[in-house]
């Protein structure tokens, strides 16, 4: 599976703002919500599970979101789309300062809302200006 066909399975699932919002709140005012692989992320806390590969990571993600629009219901509103990073752990001998070894994990991201509560401001800020 791709990023962009994890995207589209979720959008298929449940009716879909057209914009993808550019601030903190949605138009609902709510903030919204950051899936991680594992769950909800409270408040910018850390990661709480990395995933081995890509592919890993992507169908991780999957079933987290999956998770939230199950436990949710309306209209979904993005603010980022899922989306997927490597990160290197790096291992060194504290005395020779000798890398001992290195291994990547990747983590998955998206920042998204499912309300069903009325829209009271636009998506975006450019038409919050307007």
């Amino acid at each position: 599976m791709t990023l962009d066909e994890l995207r589209a399975d979720i959008e298929r699932r449940v009716p879909v703002h057209p914009e993808c919002g550019d601030y903190a709140q949605a138009a609902t005012g709510e903030p919204y919500v950051e899936v991680v692989i594992g769950g909800e992320r409270k408040d910018g806390g850390g990661m709480p599970a990395y995933a081995t590969s890509e592919q890993h990571a992507i169908r991780l993600l999957h079933e987290a979101l999956l998770n939230y629009i199950g436990a949710h219901s309306g209209t979904l509103y993005w603010r980022i789309f899922p989306e997927v990073a490597s990160y290197e752990w790096r291992r060194f001998d504290d005395w020779a300062f000798d890398l001992m070894g290195s291994r990547t994990f990747w983590a998955g991201y998206a920042r998204l809302l499912v309300s069903d509560k009325p829209q009271i401001q636009p998506q975006t800020l450019s038409a919050r200006a307007a």
